[in-house]
């Protein structure tokens, strides 16, 4: 045996199902919590708005920046930059060294 409930039972004499006064309720408690709270929502709008604001202008100022002539290098005085194999380069350092001192360096891979 198979029972069908019937759609329209569940409508209460409204034509669209009581819909209108729950939307209508909804709307005065909104009013309601909008006209108790709206100075606090003003108070967030304009911290959202100054924090985007303050975000903007601190990304112009970081993108539009040059960057300082010393970035990569610290506070060194020169840079020389070898290419080539590990025996020729140990004779370079040797040379460099040789003619402007005490040399301190690291050797980087790429």
């Amino acid at each position: 045996m198979t029972a069908v409930e019937d759609d329209a039972a569940g409508l209460q004499g409204s034509r669209h199902g009581g819909s209108m006064a729950a939307r209508r309720a909804v709307m005065h408690w909104a009013w309601r919590l909008f006209r108790s709270e709206w100075r606090q929502q003003l108070l967030m709008l304009a911290l959202i708005a100054v924090a985007v604001a303050a975000l903007s202008v601190a990304a112009a100022v970081a993108t539009n920046n040059p960057t300082p002539p010393n970035a990569g290098f610290g506070s060194a005085q020169d840079l020389s930059t070898f290419e080539g194999a590990v025996p020729h380069l140990a004779a370079k350092v040797a040379a460099l060294e040789r003619r402007s001192g005490v040399l301190r360096w690291s050797r980087t891979r790429r």
